[in-house]
């Protein structure tokens, strides 16, 4: 029987299922940075979580421990600007503002560009301008000394899109950036368009590698092998 839309219900995602298992280990199990509903984290009954967008208040769940005075003085210094987020204040706003040089539309409307020349070229903007963010997170993590090694062997980055072809909407063939965490890393991996894996193949691997008893998530088949 197929499933009609109306039939379809979300389940816990990726994140969530981590911070279940690990999340008690560290003061704070699972930090979600974005707007209140975004619907991109949800609970094993389907419910989203709020993000959050306030620096102010993602700074003190990270970093303030103490007395409620202590507490209190340290928020009114973030919010004064006298902390450390004035080192990141440019990225965190380049972050925010969602745009990138050279364009001219917004990104969610370059991405349903028709095949449109001019439209490609500003999604192609966008996107290097993400990219550039993501290299420079991957550099810090790289460059942090951790255990022996560094923060990047022991983080997983996962960068990906739910959308093969946005102006299609076609949820399939997605491209799928995985960093860090200690795997071999063959290099690019591309699988049979017709036959290709479900990304939840990819989740189950993400969890086991975290040390999760995991053998399956969503609609996974299996645990990915191709990363080694």
């Amino acid at each position: 029987m197929i499933k009609r839309p109306d039939d379809m219900h979300n389940t816990i995602t990726l994140d969530q299922e981590a911070a279940e298992s690990v999340g008690r280990q560290t003061r704070v199990p699972y930090l979600l940075l974005g707007p209140m509903h975004d619907g991109l984290s949800s609970n094993r009954k389907g419910v989203s979580l709020p993000g959050n967008t306030s620096r102010p208040a993602v700074f003190t769940r990270l970093f303030i421990n103490g007395s409620p005075g202590e507490v209190a003085r340290e928020v009114r210094h973030v919010q004064d600007g006298q902390s450390i987020l004035d080192g990141t204040r440019d990225q965190l706003k380049a972050l925010e503002r969602m745009t990138a040089p050279g364009t001219r539309i917004g990104e969610h409307d370059a991405s349903h560009h028709g095949k449109e020349p001019s439209k490609i070229e500003q999604v192609a903007a966008f996107e290097e301008a993400h990219f550039k963010l993501l290299d420079h997170l991957l550099k810090k993590l790289s460059d942090s000394a951790e255990g022996g090694g560094t923060l990047l062997d022991n983080t997983q980055v996962l960068f990906l899109s739910n959308m093969g072809d946005g102006s299609a909407h076609a949820s399939n063939n997605l491209p799928v950036l995985l960093a860090g965490g200690g795997y071999k890393h063959p290099g690019h991996i591309a699988f049979d368009r017709q036959k290709n894996h479900p990304l939840s193949n990819l989740y189950v691997r993400v969890l086991q590698q975290m040390g999760l008893p995991c053998e399956r998530f969503g609609s996974s088949t299996a645990a990915l092998s191709e990363l080694g």
